[in-house]
């Protein structure tokens, strides 16, 4: 084992000291209290014991004070840019002098690379290696070990020799030195000044009190920004469903757009890195798949063994599925163009299916909670699979004293390029549905598609592009370009997969939910509308309803009153995009009566007419869904069927 040299670990304080540092390494004390992944407006309980000695380890000089145990608790939410803070002040830290500083007293391996040092500093302090290179510096630093761990009279000593002010007992992250303790939480210069200032307010809360229990609280800060990247209805409602369920389909007529779609939302969220950010005609987060008619099963997407070549044919889809995997900070969409061409449950079944089994787990290994599934692709269909072959060599070899078979065989690689590193992963891993892949169907409704099984829209949310007015196009920026500022994963992928995570992540909200959601759905279920029909929905239904809910809530205290008013929101968004697309048929299917009128329809529309009040306008879904309602009815008058689909 081996530790930083203390020349090293003064040049490392040497290196961040500044004032924008102070706020730095307070935040480094809150996040090395943490022990999961930072959930932004999710409130964190910190041990002040833990804190405070965690400070007075790293920054007093002398009296060094270890604090007792007194039980006390700081609280803390985080808003959706937390991670801003780093840079605050136009400065960017290297990573190597905050890993110096923060593991001086920490035994290394001997044989741990620049690398290692990294990935062991994210991991403690739950960040992800794309923001560390998106808010740190990564450039190397020369970096000096010893055998025995570095006193402070020792680096006391070099820090003198650098003008660092050393005199009283705390070092300051500025150069300076302070007479109060550095884990005081009252005076000391670091939690302090993070519970005391107001211009980090933008970035979290820190509260004695549980911040939950707090009315009124500040929503803005907590929520998504609805800037540019989100600025259209449209934007909102594609992302509120994908931060549901990753599995979207885009309907609509041919031209509006559809594919346009998923690739400006890839070129929104893909990260500034030389990597996927090199071809400029599309990121390398986005994968299109043209559809064809002839896909009856799932080997155009899922590859399979050819006994002729003795390799397993890897597709596209499995290309994307593992880069996404080994690249999960960075949202991944996979578009399925033109998806009905061929029957969806035949092609598609295996992903249907896979995505019914995602849980929300904590990982020991990165200390973060993540969504993984089931096997989409066993390993144990890869166990076996051989990466080269062996072949005895054709020629022999004529030696003086008589003819000897070449003693060597002849080796020939099978996969060539990356398709080698997926064959190997596969072996070791199998093929699961990564949390940062969104896989988004284009959907044309005409006599060359084929219609939706139930066990499709079920899965999906379903929302329609027909255009808008046509001289809107000429007033438009080009938004397939890439953004110096991205939109965060945090923004768009799922956090929650069942509704009993949402009641324990909102217990203030959980009795209003238990009641009122059955509520819902058991109104729309029963006499007049979805009675005796096979139309009517269940748990799917109504566990997806919940997590919509959780995914437009803004953060805070919610009274009864506006948690129902957030829950009827999502409701109709859901009766929108998961269960009016199930709802066809003829006039007996749709009850019409001796006007045309279907009584299922108008009487859906009398109910959520209940949800507006003469006091406020509608929410934006309101009129979409009244005017979906409207097509739908005037469709079975006229054509005497009817379906979500024009």
């Amino acid at each position: 084992m081996k530790y930083f040299s203390c020349k090293s670990v003064a040049n490392a304080y040497n290196g961040f000291k500044s004032k924008p540092a102070i706020k730095v390494w307070g935040l480094l004390a809150l996040l090395r209290q943490i022990d999961s992944v930072i959930f932004p407006g999710q409130t964190y309980e910190i041990n002040c014991y833990m804190l405070s000695n965690y400070l007075e380890e790293l920054f007093n000089l002398k009296n060094r004070n270890k604090y007792s145990d007194n039980g006390s608790s700081w609280f803390v939410k985080f808003s959706y840019n937390w991670k801003d803070i780093f840079n605050r002040g136009g400065k960017t830290f290297n990573v190597f002098d905050i890993i110096v500083w923060a593991y001086r007293f920490t035994p290394l391996p001997d044989n741990i690379s620049s690398e290692g040092l990294v990935e062991m500093f994210a991991n403690d302090y739950h960040l992800d290696l794309n923001d560390i290179k998106n808010h740190f510096s990564t450039n190397s630093r020369p970096i000096e070990y010893d055998e025995g761990v570095c006193e402070n009279d020792s680096m006391i000593k070099e820090l003198n020799l650098l003008g660092v002010d050393t005199s009283k007992n705390c070092l300051k992250a500025d150069g300076s030195s302070t007479e109060a303790n550095a884990g005081e939480l009252s005076r000391g210069p670091y939690a302090q000044t993070l519970y005391a200032a107001l211009d980090v307010r933008e970035y979290f809360i820190i509260s004695q009190t549980r911040l939950d229990d707090l009315y009124p609280f500040s929503d803005v800060l907590f929520i998504p920004s609805h800037d540019s990247q989100l600025s259209s209805e449209m934007n909102v409602d594609i992302i509120s469903a994908l931060r549901t369920k990753p599995f979207l389909l885009l309907a609509g007529i041919s031209g509006t757009g559809k594919s346009r779609k998923v690739l400006e939302l890839a070129y929104q969220t893909c990260v500034r890195d030389g990597m996927h950010d090199k071809d400029d005609t599309a990121p390398s987060n986005y994968m299109l798949i043209p559809v064809k008619p002839n896909w009856h099963d799932s080997t155009e997407l899922l590859g399979y063994y050819s006994s002729i070549t003795g390799k397993y044919v890897l597709t596209d889809f499995i290309r994307f599925v593992w880069k996404a995997s080994i690249h999960k900070n960075v949202p991944y969409f996979l578009c399925l163009d033109e998806m009905n061409l061929a029957p969806v449950e035949q092609y598609f079944a295996e992903y249907l299916s896979i995505l019914e089994t995602r849980k929300r787990v904590y990982n020991k290994t990165t200390k973060k909670w993540e969504i993984i599934t089931a096997e989409l692709l066993p390993k144990k269909t890869f166990e076996n699979l051989p990466t080269e072959i062996r072949t005895a060599p054709k020629n022999n070899v004529i030696t003086l004293s008589s003819i000897t078979s070449d003693v060597s065989d002849e080796i020939k690689t099978i996969y060539q390029g990356e398709d080698i590193q997926i064959i190997n992963f596969l072996k070791e891993n199998g093929l699961r549905l990564p949390e940062n892949l969104f896989v988004i169907g284009t959907v044309n409704m005409d006599d060359t598609t084929h219609q939706f099984s139930r066990k499709v829209i079920d899965r999906a949310f379903t929302i329609e592009m027909n255009g808008e007015k046509l001289d809107k196009m000429f007033n438009e920026e080009d938004t397939l370009c890439y953004l110096n500022d991205p939109m965060n994963i945090d923004k768009i992928k799922p956090l929650y997969v069942n509704a009993q995570e949402v009641l324990k992540n909102y217990p203030d909200d959980a009795e209003t939910i238990k009641e009122y959601v059955p509520e819902l759905l058991e109104r729309i279920n029963g006499k007049g509308i979805f009675e005796n029909t096979p139309f009517r929905v269940s748990y799917r239904v109504q566990n997806e309803l919940v997590l919509y809910y959780a995914a437009i809530r803004p953060q805070g205290h919610l009274d009864k009153d506006e948690i129902k008013t957030h829950l009827n929101e999502a409701f109709m968004a859901i009766l929108l995009e998961k269960i009016l697309p199930r709802v066809e048929g003829d006039e007996k299917a749709m009850k019409c009566d001796e006007r045309g009128d279907s009584a299922i329809l108008q009487n859906i529309q009398r109910y959520i007419d209940g949800f507006v009040s003469d006091e406020s306008e509608p929410a934006p879904i309101y009129n979409l869904l009244k005017a979906k309602l409207t097509e739908m009815n005037e469709r079975v008058k006229n054509s005497y069927f009817t379906s979500f689909f024009s």
